[in-house]
């Protein structure tokens, strides 16, 4: 079972106890980590836009490829349109790790730049679930907002 929550230290431990949960980091957070970045650091904001546009390419191909992915067929047999989806996804995940890694080399990076890349870095594996898993979500936000109602009204009474 893969289970879209946020980074916190809680759901590692329950992902220990149950050998079958598969914890998949939300993306919308990932990509937060860019833009709060880039509003405290306004010299960096076309770098951490590119962190940005990537999160959001790779949603968009994440997307194409559910929107291919037939829930009754094997992942193992899948369709030429879906692997080419497949395909997609899995190189934009490659080249975002490679770029990732890159500048965590390079010997001199303003404090916001190691930050959110030691966070993408060590959130690598959860952020990424969806590559491997289609019928895994990339984000939490429609849980999220389904709960928005009903927590404003708890705590509006």
């Amino acid at each position: 079972m893969v289970l879209v929550c946020d980074r916190y230290r809680a759901y590692k431990r329950l992902a220990l106890d149950g050998e079958e949960l598969i914890l998949a980091c939300c993306g919308a957070q990932g990509r937060r980590d860019f833009l709060q970045a880039a509003r405290s650091w306004p010299q960096l904001e076309s770098w951490l836009g590119t962190g940005v546009d990537a999160s959001r390419a790779l949603c968009h191909l994440h997307a194409a490829r559910v929107q291919e992915w037939d829930a009754g067929v094997a992942l193992e047999q899948p369709s030429s349109a879906l692997e080419a989806h497949q395909g997609n996804v899995g190189t934009q995940r490659s080249q975002r790790q490679a770029r990732c890694e890159a500048h965590l080399r390079e010997p001199e990076l303003p404090l916001a730049q190691p930050k959110v890349l030691n966070s993408w870095h060590k959130h690598w594996d959860g952020l990424t679930v969806c590559v491997a898993r289609p019928e895994g979500a990339m984000d939490h936000n429609t849980a999220e907002r389904l709960l928005r109602h009903p927590v404003v009204g708890r705590k509006n009474s």
